[in-house]
């Protein structure tokens, strides 16, 4: 990934955790922001169209499929995995879908860990999280990964 359009998509995906963290919402400005700069790779010639396409659908499709199953994920995350899978491609956008999942499991594993370790139940109060934060970190790390 081009280096200043991967940094370009990473300052927007933490302003989207930001604003997650405060509102729980994702604005629809981002992902079209960053479909936007997915279409650039494309025309760029980084990226080809299959694999945008294919990205888009795979991220996109399986977060709606998870969405619709259980509730736990909002259509503003399906809406920005789409963009994300068109701006990755199908390979990284796996490996974004999948990290997210996995940090996102590992934080909260820790939230249902922590009361019983630290004999405090403040933290059993936690029903719900951002999840953009998760998705931010593992495009990050993605993003790192590609530039070693």
């Amino acid at each position: 990934m081009n280096t200043v359009l991967g940094i370009l998509i990473l300052i927007i995906l933490w302003n989207l955790a930001i604003i997650d963290i405060r509102h729980r919402i994702v604005p629809n400005a981002g992902p079209i922001i960053i479909a936007v700069l997915g279409i650039v790779r494309v025309f760029s010639g980084e990226l080809s169209w299959a694999s945008a396409l294919s990205g888009a659908a795979l991220l996109g499709g399986l977060t709606l499929a998870l969405a619709v199953a259980t509730e736990g994920v909002g259509g503003g995350d399906v809406k920005l995995f789409a963009a994300l899978g068109l701006a990755f491609g199908a390979v990284d956008g796996a490996k974004l879908s999948f990290l997210s999942f996995f940090l996102s499991g590992i934080f909260c594993a820790g939230v249902l860990i922590l009361p019983v370790i630290v004999g405090n139940s403040r933290f059993s109060r936690i029903r719900e999280i951002p999840f953009v934060p998760f998705i931010a970190l593992a495009a990050s790390l993605i993003f790192l990964q590609n530039r070693l």
